[in-house]
């Protein structure tokens, strides 16, 4: 009887071990992709169903043609190109561009698996106390390998802006919260920005014992290939290019004003969902 108890148990934990296996392979299976048009050629993207608010919110411009004539607005080679903001839609030649965006914000979704590995899909934040997403402003990152000798400088940049979100969102420190984020609301920035570099002054002179170290595997990753480590844990990464790689770095290498806009317009023609 107990050889019949530890036999139920064994296939009981094998289901569920192969019930996890199915779960987490469905999810990148049943991926959602999405076709980018550009003047300089087609991008083809998945969305991550591990970010569904950011995948969601992305299908409905897609599907709203919200993109559709939209600017490659912020482009600089071995880093990112950036698009989404609404007010580049019928934009003057060198208007600047880039504090564009939708009525609402996005909750982040990051996730410590998720990394800003080359050709990621991120969204943009202006700032804000919750890290929370441009409705829809975006990035593709390009950049190529990362030299191990910058991860420790980038690893100290995340820990300084967690140390100042974790601050802001410390129960003892609510009062403090509402203040910084009804300056946000109120786009106070003068006061928004007084108050961060206090709390910045006062966490400097103090030791930060929860230290964030970038994941071993993910620097394999860097290392080889490329990204943006320093956003990590600081931006949703909610999708990746699939096809047209060559596209975003050519679109990366054209000449650019001082406000890193395209002297030439690089738009976006349309988005489609393509499964």
């Amino acid at each position: 009887m107990s050889h019949m108890k530890y036999l139920v148990i064994l296939i009981l934990l094998s289901s569920c071990m192969k019930s996890k296996k199915e779960e987490k392979k469905q999810l990148v299976e049943e991926r959602i992709k999405v076709e980018i048009a550009t003047t300089k050629g087609d991008i083809l993207v998945e969305l991550y169903n591990e970010t569904p608010l950011h995948r969601d919110n992305f299908l409905k411009l897609v599907k709203e043609n919200f993109y559709d004539s939209l600017l490659f607005h912020r482009v600089i080679d071995n880093f990112i190109i950036q698009t989404g903001d609404p007010d580049s839609f019928d934009a003057q030649p060198g208007q600047q561009l880039g504090y564009g965006d939708l009525d609402y914000l996005v909750p982040s979704e990051i996730i410590d698996t998720i990394f800003h590995k080359r050709g990621s899909l991120s969204a943009a934040h202006d700032g804000n106390p919750d890290f929370y997403s441009s409705a829809s402003q975006f990035v593709i990152v390009q950049e190529g390998p990362v030299p191990d000798s910058s991860f420790s400088k980038m690893e100290n940049w995340i820990n300084k802006n967690l140390d100042l979100y974790n601050f802001f969102h410390a129960d003892s420190n609510s009062s403090l919260y509402n203040t910084v984020q009804k300056a946000y609301e109120e786009h106070d920035w003068e006061l928004y920005g007084q108050l961060y570099d206090s709390v910045r002054n006062i966490r400097a002179s103090e030791e930060n014992l929860d230290l964030y170290q970038i994941p071993e595997e993910h620097k394999a990753y860097y290392r080889k290939y490329g990204g943006t480590p320093f956003n990590d844990r600081l931006f949703t990464v909610f999708g990746e290019v699939l096809t047209g790689m060559n596209v975003v770095d050519s679109i990366a290498k054209v000449e650019t004003d001082k406000n890193d806009r395209p002297m030439q317009d690089v738009r976006i023609i349309s988005m489609q969902v393509v499964n």
